[in-house]
């Protein structure tokens, strides 16, 4: 009889098969089992390395794998790991830490994070993605209804203060640097703009360069035709557009034609008169088909120039076109709705020929100020993350004598005092030891705006609401408003009427119970704040969920539990019986109709 196998006997090859299909924690314990695996496991640097591409972005594992080789996989995964475990520790203190803060969190407040998040050379790359995949399961967890420590609202909102705080030095280093290399092409302006709002996710310009490249690939295609042959077909084919445009085999016009084929003929790409982020960010344009003018403009521009033809995006207050000179001087107009060539006549609303060719000069601030005002029109007055930063981002366009305004000293500093044209390029996934150092000094720079203005962000001290018997709902409850037919979610309440609310709560003299009654302060569908008496209040059976809420009560509040939204802890130290009262309202609906929300599908959905 054979003798009984056991783990023991097994190949290394083989065990370190079975161990990746585990998670980095389970392997660890394994090793923990008997020195003889502990010793496997700490020298299967193959084992380590699969590991790591597991958990960093493609881009960011190129780097790693050029600078590591054959070296200590296991080192650069425990550097992960530390960096993980310093955003996950950061994220749990944020909210204790910082509650009672009025505005949204300074460098000041950052520092010691911001410090570790440049330390090494990819700890900027780990610390951006560790985050944004924080937010991606947050997200997804709260569409569930299933939040648990850390992922909840508030983790979520601090953890967008620490991304902002991450990206915004660096795409601005980055913008002053192509700017005085006069590289700030359109489609780079663009892609600023998109990263600039939308932090939850990387926007790389490696990833909207290879989308333009495989249009330019498409013309190429096009263009490789033989009936546009002018000399040997075999030759032919082995020229760039841009090189037959160079030696007289293909007119600009022709190449132009090519690329509107493929942009309105091949990718039916059509004009949106709205100019939101599905509608700017150049791959959901290229996989959604529709995107704003602004942004096709940018498109048709990059891929022009990278077949040999030079067109301007031209934009300056209330005009936005894009131009293209023939080789007899005549000016057209490229119609962005279709692609074809209008003759181009003089704008009305210059003084002179000279003025509305200064006018025309292609401008990157004034293409993304552009950009800017159609993203604002088009939000309206609708208030989040994306819309919040694109305020941060007027703070960067336009100078004023606001002492506060970091984003412009930034921008003066880096203009004015480095050199960035010598510095290597910047790249998230490969942090040069001299970024570091310029990252850090636009920190200290932030540090010593915010420092003397720190103690006007503090409330003095956080009050302790008591209930009484008078109070008949509590803290993240969702109630409607009787006669106006509002839906809002409570975010606090008064015993009686608060005198700073005079000009803004219901006139006394229309209430029964006049100012001596509760009163609450709500948050409600469009996004205002109101002062509503409990006479005027009335629960709802089936509340809705309020996505559009979330991002501006996510300080206060964890998750929707599928009748209310739960207060954090500090909310709870604030209101500390009201939970109580809510999961009595929570009990008392389940009784009469069952558990509420609960096909999520029948959500109202605002």
């Amino acid at each position: 009889m054979d003798e009984e196998l056991s783990i023991y006997s097994l190949p290394a090859e083989v065990i370190s098969i079975i161990l990746k299909n585990n998670d980095c924690q389970e392997i660890l314990n394994f090793s923990s089992t008997c020195k003889h695996f502990n010793e496997l496991v700490n020298t299967d640097q193959q084992l380590w390395k699969e590991k790591l591409k597991e958990l960093i972005p493609d881009a960011a594992f190129v780097v790693v794998e050029s600078d590591c080789h054959d070296g200590d996989w296991l080192e650069e995964i425990k550097g992960f790991y530390y960096i993980k475990n310093y955003v996950f520790s950061e994220l749990k203190t944020m909210s204790p830490t910082h509650y009672c803060k009025r505005d949204d969190l300074t460098k000041q407040d950052v520092r010691d994070f911001f410090n570790v998040a440049i330390s090494t050379k990819m700890s900027l790359a780990y610390a951006i993605n560790i985050l944004q995949d924080f937010i991606k399961i947050t997200s997804e967890l709260a569409d569930a209804y299933a939040c648990k420590k850390p992922f909840t609202l508030t983790e979520m909102h601090y953890a967008r203060i620490l991304l902002r705080h991450l990206i915004h030095p660096f795409i601005t280093s980055k913008w002053v640097q192509l700017e005085k290399k006069d590289q700030l092409d359109p489609e780079f302006v663009l892609n600023f703009f998109v990263q600039w709002v939308d932090i939850d996710k990387m926007h790389s310009d490696e990833d909207f360069a290879e989308k333009i490249q495989a249009l330019v690939d498409k013309v190429e295609a096009i263009l490789s035709d033989k009936k546009y042959s002018k000399s040997d077909l075999t030759q032919w084919k082995t020229l760039t557009a841009q090189e037959k445009c160079s030696q007289g085999l293909l007119t600009e016009r022709q190449v132009l034609a090519a690329v509107s084929y493929v942009i309105y003929g091949q990718e039916c790409i059509q004009v949106s008169a709205t100019a939101n982020l599905d509608t700017l960010d150049i791959t959901k344009i290229l996989l959604n088909k529709r995107g704003s003018v602004l942004a096709v403009a940018c498109i048709y521009h990059a891929v022009a120039k990278r077949c040999g033809v030079a067109c301007d995006v031209v934009a300056f207050p209330n005009h936005f076109f894009l131009e293209w000179r023939d080789t007899d001087g005549q000016e057209y107009k490229v119609d962005l709705e279709n692609g074809e060539l209008k003759s181009k006549r003089r704008c009305p609303f210059s003084a002179s020929p000279t003025n509305q060719k200064n006018i025309r000069r292609y401008c990157p601030e004034k293409l993304l100020q552009q950009i800017l005002s159609s993203y604002l029109n088009s939000m309206g007055v609708h208030d989040n993350w994306t819309t919040q930063n694109s305020l941060r981002l007027v703070d960067l366009l336009n100078p004023s004598q606001n002492l506060d305004n970091v984003n412009q000293s930034h921008l003066s500093y880096l203009r004015n005092e480095v050199d960035l044209v010598n510095y290597p390029e910047l790249s998230y996934n490969a942090l040069h030891c001299s970024h570091a150092r310029l990252l850090s000094s636009l920190s200290y720079l932030a540090n010593t705006i915010h420092i003397t203005a720190s103690d006007r962000y503090m409330f003095p001290h956080v009050v302790v609401k008591k209930r009484n018997s008078y109070i008949k709902y509590a803290v993240g409850m969702i109630c409607t408003h009787k006669k106006h037919k509002y839906t809002g979610i409570i975010r606090g309440w008064d015993l009686i009427w608060a005198a700073d609310w005079k000009e803004h709560g219901e006139a006394l003299n229309r209430l029964e119970f006049g100012h001596n009654q509760p009163f609450y302060y709500l948050i409600i569908a469009n996004q205002s704040s109101r002062y509503v008496a409990q006479e005027n209040l009335s629960a709802l059976t089936v509340p809705p969920r309020m996505p559009h809420l979330e991002d501006l009560i996510a300080r206060e509040f964890t998750h929707f539990n599928g009748y209310a939204y739960e207060p954090n802890d500090e909310k709870r130290m604030e209101y500390p019986d009201d939970m109580h009262i809510s999961n009595m309202f929570r009990s008392c609906v389940e009784v009469r109709y069952g558990e509420p929300n609960q096909d999520k599908k029948k959500l109202v959905q605002y």
